[in-house]
Parts: structure tokens; sequence; C-alpha cells
């Protein structure tokens, strides 16, 4: 058995993806409940489904996985600025 991951791409560029196409992550506290350490933006327009594999996601270039979570803050708002991608 195989499990997927929807792979979204950031970066610390923040002005480079303005809403609803980017998700930014700029609080404090929002940037520790994700794993961050500095300002992201997230680019919704540019996702991949990937198998979780070594080869997409191996630690040995020292950039792994980022491990966090979204708060149910974060989640809605999420939801909802991706609403606005689909119209």
């Amino acid at each position: 058995m195989v499990g997927y991951v929807d792979v979204v791409h950031g970066t610390k560029q923040i002005d480079k993806f303005p809403p609803p196409r980017g998700f930014h992550v700029e609080d404090a506290a929002e940037k520790a409940v994700c794993g961050l350490t500095v300002d992201t933006v997230f680019d919704l327009g540019d996702h991949r489904i990937l198998p979780w594999s070594p080869h997409y996601f191996s630690t040995q270039s020292r950039r792994g996985p980022v491990g966090g979570r979204m708060t149910e803050a974060m989640q809605a708002r999420l939801r909802a600025q991706a609403l606005l991608l689909v119209r």
C-alpha cells in the first residue's frame, strides 16, 4: 500500500503570490504550529500529488519535509480562500 501527499510549493518571497492564490503564514503562532521559521506563502495554484517515498521526501539533502500542522482557524481560512480560486 502506498500513501500519497498533496504537496503545495511554499516560498519565503511573501509578496510573490497574493491571495487568493497565495496562502500566507506570517503570524508567529501560526508559523510555530506549522513548523516554519520564516514568513511563508504557499502557491495554491501549483500543487502535486506525490507518493510518500524517499525519492520525494528524503532528508539526505538536509531539506526534508517540514513537520507541522494547521490550526482549525488556518484550515477554515484555507478552505475559504480555496473557494475563491474555483470561481
